[in-house]
């Protein structure tokens, strides 16, 4: 499938003044900033070999203003008349990668379109769209990643390109970020898709997740996704300690990120500090921008003490804001039927395997309901 590239044009009541600290214009980038010795260790994601910049001249040859020469560059990028590239969600790559391999998620296509627009000029940069995240569930620990795109500035106007199948239409919700946390974001979201491969990491994948996390935080020291994801890639590893540490970390610097709560709280749980996970949880969600996750482990924490309406309320606030997700479904399914509704464990039940095939704890629980009289 050709990935489909959706542009908007949001106008600004004054001119955009683009200097905040570190925020390349056209040719700059993090390369300045960033010690000798850590680049000669990462790959810097927009980066171009001489053929790669030299076809984005090419592209945009006979165009007349900013606006077409972006434009040029989509359709050189996507278009059929021109690279074509293919949308797929696990493929983060490099620009250089992206051109040879002719398929890229939407960092990786991002990536490519930087880079070609720099090369030709334009002032274009980064931006985390804010109302996006990926999410994954490690046994009630949670890890995260960006959306990440490009915005083309022109004058008093911000074009923001899109690559994503299935983007938000209206990205009001965005900040610009620089080239640093851009590279950080990358190599975030590389560890984020290798811990999807497996299930069960061996200690060779285990330890490449770490060093891709911890070479995140080499980038930017400050960037709390890559904080709170390395705390749960340490917890896998057992060092409980270390994980605890980088989840309060996280939420000294930004008291607002609703996973390092999530994954604090289930670490206090499972040492057996009951109470304060709950209240913890509890007071977080008055706090954190996303509290999905938060009332999840909420749910399940009073499921687990027996406070079975207490956890229906908040398994239901956790479908409500996230989604579907199987866990909400499975622990809803197993609350009712601790209240002996078993009609509606059911009910849940086939929805977490319809979410979750490979759920055995259901399908085991849903067998033994079925055989069981009504």
């Amino acid at each position: 499938m050709t990935a489909v590239a959706v542009i908007a044009v949001i106008a600004c009541c004054a001119p955009v003044r683009i200097d905040p600290v570190g925020l390349p214009v056209a040719g700059e980038d993090a390369e300045g900033d960033l010690p000798r010795e850590l680049l000669n260790r990462i790959e810097i994601p927009y980066a171009l070999d001489e053929s790669l910049a030299a076809y984005a001249h090419q592209a945009t040859l006979g165009t007349t203003s900013e606006r077409s020469r972006a434009m040029a560059l989509v359709y050189a990028i996507v278009g059929e008349q021109g690279l074509a590239i293919a949308y797929d969600a696990l493929a983060n790559k490099t620009a250089k990668e992206v051109f040879r391999d002719g398929v890229g998620n939407c960092m990786g296509l991002s990536n490519l379109f930087i880079g070609m627009a720099r090369a030709v000029g334009l002032r274009v940069s980064y931006i985390e769209v804010l109302t996006i995240e990926r999410y994954s569930e490690q046994n009630g620990m949670v890890i995260s990643s960006g959306h990440i795109t490009a915005v083309v500035l022109l004058g008093s106007e911000k074009m923001v390109i899109d690559f994503s199948p299935n983007p938000e239409r209206d990205y009001v919700d965005y900040r610009i970020i620089d080239d640093r946390e851009a590279i950080a974001h990358y190599y975030n979201n590389a560890a984020f898709l290798l811990k999807r491969q497996s299930a069960n990491p061996s200690p060779e994948l285990l330890g490449r997740e770490l060093g891709l996390y911890r070479l995140a935080l080499e980038v930017k020291p400050d960037f709390i996704r890559a904080e709170n994801n390395l705390g749960v890639a340490l917890k896998r590893a057992g060092r409980t300690r270390e994980a605890e540490a980088l989840f309060q970390k996280a939420i000294a610097t930004d008291p607002t990120f609703g996973e390092a709560y999530a994954n604090l709280a289930a670490l206090q749980y499972e040492n057996g500090q009951f109470a304060a996970a709950i209240d913890l949880l509890k007071r977080a969600t008055k706090r954190a921008r996303k509290s999905s996750y938060l009332h999840l482990n909420l749910g399940i924490f009073y499921f687990q003490q027996k406070s079975y309406e207490l956890a229906v309320a908040e398994l239901r606030k956790a479908v409500s804001e996230m989604g579907e997700i199987a866990s909400a479904h499975y622990y809803l399914a197993c609350s009712f039927l601790a209240t002996g509704e078993h009609k509606k464990a059911e009910r849940e039940l086939r929805r977490t395997l319809e979410l979750e095939p490979g759920h055995a704890r259901a399908r085991e629980r849903l067998k033994t309901l079925s055989a069981t009289p009504l």
